[in-house]
């Protein structure tokens, strides 16, 4: 499906919303922030999504790791993603910002 676009553009659009200011040159960031996505064979008419935030400093520092689990009717991310991804983006951004707060406060000088 398209899972890798849809989460990208809902997970950046939540994330400004937080207020984290994003950039796309990563020579310029502070942190760098993968997403890893599983999808169960499907059981019982049902697929598991399993999503893995990973945050990291621009020197591969990880500093953070948030994971979401969601189950969904069979084949309702085989092609596009919609509302699922909007809710993972959301359910995500919340603990990436924590995350990003706790890291802040623990390196102020």
């Amino acid at each position: 499906g398209d899972g890798n676009k849809s989460l990208y553009k809902n997970i950046r659009r939540m994330l400004i919303v937080a207020g984290l200011n994003m950039v796309n040159e990563r020579h310029r960031s502070d942190f760098l922030l993968n997403g890893f996505v599983n999808v169960s064979p499907t059981y019982d008419k049902l697929n598991d999504i399993a999503v893995t935030w990973l945050l990291t400093t621009k020197d591969g520092l990880v500093i953070g790791k948030a994971t979401q689990n969601k189950r969904v009717p069979a084949g309702t991310v085989r092609e596009e993603w919609g509302d699922v991804a909007v809710s993972v983006a959301v359910e995500g951004s919340i603990s990436i910002v924590k995350i990003v707060m706790r890291h802040q406060a623990l390196n102020r000088d």
